[in-house]
């Protein structure tokens, strides 16, 4: 993503101009971290905020990944560069959950319980896998699990989807719009490819990696994660014993329904699966 200013140099000598200018790299922002990135800077005296402005101006195209989070990383530090003092610590994690929770209300109290209990079940297995010779530094990855859910571009989506998934559960009539169900693919897409728990991240083409139809179902091709390191492979078990604990099921037949049919692993890669799902259910029984 490029966010592109427009402006001569003789705009840049006015202020009001300037304040234009700076406006330009807002609006291009994700709009809800947009509103609460202007609420927090609105009392900075405009002596502070102009160098800024100027110091952004300066590097007159700016070139990011697509990820929000880091746009707004990246701007952060090049206001505190420019006026060289702390504007303050901008929450923006806590900026993202204030308007997600006005936005959602009930909706997204209920995302943060169920989301964090699947964390915690996540990190449970973690621990337990990781008393296997070799993945001693499972437990710590899994402190990091599933993170991206609780910002742009996933959060809202995930919101409709954890509501919409126990509204099923529940049998309570309720149908997410079409609109909806686009974004949560393109969601589930950025989450899939960014985290390394899930074997699409390992996958060298990043086309068709989704059943656009039903993201729990199989898609039009295999994907390949036979280039999946042990550790990534030991996290994304984790995560089947913990969505498996979480709905009464099985990860040993999830595995079956799944392995070499959604996913291709090799031979050694699939015979660690099973193991480590033994060892993980083994654990689930002693319970």
């Amino acid at each position: 993503m490029k966010i592109q200013i427009k402006a001569t140099q003789k705009e840049l000598n006015n202020p009001a101009k300037l304040g234009l200018a700076f406006s330009q790299v807002i609006e291009q922002i994700n709009p809800s971290i947009r509103d609460y990135l202007v609420k927090s800077i609105s009392p900075i005296k405009t002596e502070i905020v102009e160098p800024v402005i100027l110091e952004v101006l300066k590097q007159w195209e700016l070139s990011y990944k697509d990820q929000t989070e880091k746009m707004i990383d990246d701007i952060g530090a090049v206001f505190d560069a420019a006026t060289k003092k702390s504007l303050g610590d901008i929450d923006l994690e806590k900026g993202e959950k204030e308007v997600s929770a006005a936005k959602f209300g009930d909706k997204y109290a209920f995302f943060l319980e169920r989301t964090n209990a699947h964390i915690e079940l996540v990190r449970k297995y973690c621990r337990v896998l990781s008393e296997v010779k070799g993945f001693e530094k499972l437990s710590s990855i899994g402190e990091t699990h599933d993170q991206s859910k609780f910002s742009t571009p996933e959060i809202e989506s995930y919101v409709w989807l954890t509501w919409d998934k126990k509204c099923k559960s529940e049998k309570v009539e309720f149908e997410l719009p079409e609109e909806i169900k686009r974004d949560i693919i393109k969601a589930t897409e950025h989450h899939i490819l960014n985290n390394r728990h899930h074997p699409e991240f390992h996958q060298s083409n990043k086309h068709a990696l989704l059943n656009d139809k039903n993201r729990d179902g199989i898609p039009s091709k295999t994907v390949d994660a036979t280039k999946m390191p042990n550790l990534d492979l030991a996290e994304m078990v984790a995560d089947w014993l913990a969505m498996s604990e979480e709905l009464g099921t099985s990860a040993k037949d999830w595995a079956d329904k799944n392995i070499n049919t959604r996913w291709k692993f090799t031979e050694e890669q699939s015979s660690l699966i099973y193991t480590l799902i033994k060892k993980g259910e083994s654990y689930g029984k002693k319970r």
